[in-house]
């Protein structure tokens, strides 16, 4: 008899890493939904919107900081993959990921304003 591959045998678990990015994209989405956002654009015009977005996710995550720079590759890779762009400017602007971003976001933003956060929001 042969071995038959089953869709079991391709089921894995979940790196820590996606969880915490999964967790991430809940507040995310919950912050945008409470503040109206429609899009990025929307979000990177507006200073004060920023401020509030900003407010939002650092309550989200107090106490998880040191988690998710544990896993910061795998969390930023995921939120990447799903489009949370806004929101890995802000981790990597508040030094919880990708340190090396940290530098792009806001040189980016010197150049294009409208298209990156304030880093002064994010400190």
């Amino acid at each position: 008899m042969k071995n038959v591959m089953t869709f079991e045998s391709f089921v894995f678990e979940a790196s820590e890493g996606v969880k915490i990015a999964k967790s991430l994209m809940r507040l995310d989405d919950m912050a945008w939904k409470k503040l109206g956002i429609k899009n990025g654009s929307q979000l990177y015009r507006d200073p004060k919107l920023q401020a509030e977005y900003k407010n939002i996710i650092w309550t989200g995550l107090q106490g998880r900081e040191e988690e998710i720079q544990a896993h910061s590759q795998d969390v930023y890779d995921k939120l990447e993959d799903q489009n949370y762009h806004a929101l890995n400017n802000l981790l990597s602007l508040m030094g919880l990921i990708d340190m090396k971003m940290k530098n792009y976001y806001t040189d980016s933003h010197k150049t294009s304003p409208n298209s990156y956060l304030n880093p002064q929001f994010a400190s």
